[in-house]
């Protein structure tokens, strides 16, 4: 080979060494910052002995579900800020119970299935005349889940209710009414 080749190899080998280099740098950036929400949520969650059950990280906040005991509730947690609602009555006395909060960046709806959970497949919020369809399990889904976090721009009083259907889609299992 001659000169010309070696210096040009080495520029490409100089070049993927500073890219590589630097989306390193910058992963580290974001997983520190991540990491500076998560952990604080961590030890509050420990602290207040609450269960998550689903959580879900944004860029300046995190919103989970959570047990404690026989209720469970939805928080929203950021560094200045934290939202929680719980379930006020015991939420396995019922086939399916929910928990509703507003929080300062979105509003969440919880739900748990307490009966024959199995067989649920989607849930369907229906809101100012608007539907959508949330899936809790399906044949895709190994396990099975018995409950799931909804963040929606709808306020409480704008949700008309929640169908939760049969995997097949067929048939209204359950129905929670908001008005």
């Amino acid at each position: 080979m001659n000169k010309r080749n070696w210096v040009f190899i080495a520029i490409i080998a100089a070049i993927g060494v500073i890219t590589v280099t630097t989306l390193m740098v910058m992963n580290s950036q974001e997983s520190n910052n991540e990491n500076k929400l998560l952990k604080p949520f961590d030890l509050y969650m420990n602290k207040n002995n609450l269960s998550i059950l689903e959580i879900h990280q944004k860029k300046d906040y995190i919103f989970s579900l959570y047990s404690k005991g026989e209720n469970f509730g939805v928080i929203e947690y950021s560094k200045d800020n934290i939202s929680k609602e719980n379930s006020n009555e015991n939420s396995n006395s019922e086939k399916v119970s929910h928990v509703f909060l507003s929080g300062k960046y979105n509003n969440y709806l919880g739900i748990k299935i307490n009966h024959n959970p199995e067989n649920v497949g989607f849930a369907e919020v229906i809101a100012n005349g608007d539907s959508m369809k949330y899936t809790i399990n399906d044949d895709k889904n190994s396990g099975e889940r018995n409950d799931i976090l909804i963040d929606t721009k709808y306020s409480k009083k704008e949700i008309d209710q929640v169908k939760i259907y049969k995997k097949n889609g067929d048939k209204v299992l359950y129905r929670i009414d908001f008005r």
